[in-house]
């Protein structure tokens, strides 16, 4: 059960959904998505929580099951890119969230509150060194369980049965897109944990396996650049087809309908 604390959640404010070059994405500050993570929790029931950015916006054009699983999402939050070009269209997003820097917010808030979390990605390695520094950094944090994200299908429902006995109340999952998706439209609604999160590559940095982009390169829009750069045989080829959609996606569904005809960034 989540312990009582004298650091509370921030409140709850309201939070819009909207269509961004005809995909659904949540509207809210930092403290808004905690406020909606602590309602979540609250509610005992299963919710999942997505972030929305340019390589999965483009894959979702071609894959109908990732599609149907991030638009169906209860929290979908805009990565910084996404967020900065919402700005050249009607009703800008208000704030980039994006999983990395909801985890960072999260996970203070999480240890002194005693919330139940269970970390599923990464290398075992990786995994092993993330724990050891996450209770390093945060004292009291709990962590109800963890587990690589190296498994084979055949493992898949024996790791499923495992989360559920180790009762968490937030599940982290970094298995990369779509891997995560996938497992999360599959299973994160029957395990009894009240909020399931896509965190990608968090994991890694948690780690300290990858470096934690800096803030001025985000707040500019360019951390795929140093991802990229980090990584250019996993990133390259993936930015290399997404960004040149999405800038002609942009001009084409956004940016020109709004200036020269009908808006296309609407409120749901």
């Amino acid at each position: 059960m989540m312990q009582t604390s004298t650091e509370p959640f921030p409140a709850k404010a309201a939070t819009r959904r909207l269509s961004f070059l005809g995909s659904p994405v949540d509207s809210l500050t930092m403290d808004e998505a905690l406020a909606r993570l602590q309602e979540f929790i609250e509610s005992r029931s299963p919710h999942l929580v997505v972030a929305f950015n340019v390589p999965k916006l483009w894959r979702m054009q071609s894959d109908s099951r990732l599609k149907q699983i991030v638009e169906t999402a209860d929290l979908i939050l805009p990565e910084q890119v996404i967020t900065l070009a919402s700005r050249l269209c009607v009703n800008p997003l208000k704030a980039y969230i994006g999983n990395d820097n909801l985890t960072k917010a999260f996970l203070p808030l999480a240890a002194k509150r005693g919330i139940r979390l269970f970390f599923l990605g990464t290398r075992p390695s990786n995994l092993e060194n993330m724990v050891a520094r996450l209770r390093q950094q945060y004292p009291g944090i709990t962590i109800a369980g963890s587990h690589h994200g190296y498994f084979t299908e055949g493992e898949t429902d024996e790791v499923a049965a495992r989360i559920r006995a180790c009762q968490p109340e937030v599940l982290l999952v970094g298995m990369g897109t779509p891997k995560q998706e996938y497992w999360m439209g599959t299973y994160g609604r029957s395990l009894g944990v009240p909020v399931v999160i896509g965190v990608g590559g968090t994991l890694d940095v948690l780690a300290g396996i990858k470096k934690n982009c800096p803030d001025w390169i985000r707040v500019l829009g360019m951390e795929w650049v140093f991802r990229i750069f980090e990584e250019p045989r996993g990133k390259l080829n993936r930015y290399f087809v997404a960004m040149p959609w999405f800038i002609r996606a942009l001009l084409v569904k956004g940016v020109l309908p709004y200036w020269f005809g009908n808006r296309n960034v609407t409120e749901n």
